[in-house]
């Protein structure tokens, strides 16, 4: 193994010990933690091109910036050096999906049901884009599909109670949502249960 090969997984290494801390590498105190990993991973592939783990952190810390389209770029470079890498995809889909690109989201899922199968977070994008394409019965499959996976899948409880809603299925409703901690939903599962015990009795 090459020197450069060795240098490189060390301060790939650095940069997963810095994950969980605020500090920079170096010293000095308030650096987000992702803002560390990510300069550890670019070092690391300026070192060495081919480490697709590093061009995902890269990837992960453009996205957490807001730069998507460098965050796109890194993923891609991740996947073009191990084409099975999974997370970088659902990295480009959940970009897509932020964007509102749910067709572009939807490709790049299904891509990702060809390397993994059993993938929970290309169920549940899966199950976001045929929602928002108001492709009801498609978004409870995929939906019920991530939620046998993962029976807490916030995501997929989330869809499965926007469906039941849509069909005034109140209580069904409630109970999916209730597995959802988004705070946008706490009010309208509030709400919804007043409106239940009032004219639903």
């Amino acid at each position: 193994m090459s020197c450069r090969r060795i240098v490189a997984g060390s301060l790939l290494f650095c940069g997963l010990l810095l994950s969980g801390c605020s500090f920079k590498l170096f010293g000095g105190i308030g650096e987000p933690a992702h803002v560390a990993r990510t300069r550890v991973a670019k070092r690391a592939v300026e070192m060495n091109a081919a480490n697709a783990h590093a061009w995902f952190l890269v990837g992960r810390g453009m996205m957490a910036d807001g730069e998507n389209g460098k965050a796109i770029s890194a993923y891609r470079k991740a996947i073009s050096v191990q084409p099975d890498f999974v997370e970088p995809r659902l990295g480009i889909a959940r970009i897509h999906i932020k964007q509102k690109r749910w067709k572009l989201a939807d490709r790049e899922l299904r891509r990702i049901l060809e390397i993994e199968s059993d993938s929970l977070g290309a169920f549940e994008g899966l199950a976001r884009c045929a929602m928002e394409r108001k492709a009801i019965e498609e978004a409870e499959e995929w939906a019920n599909r991530a939620v046998s996976l993962d029976p807490e899948s916030a995501a997929g409880h989330r869809v499965l109670g926007e469906a039941h809603y849509i069909r005034g299925e109140y209580e069904e409703a409630i109970e999916h949502w209730t597995f959802v901690p988004a705070s946008d939903l706490k009010d309208t599962v509030a709400d919804l249960r007043h409106y239940v015990a009032k004219y639903r009795d």
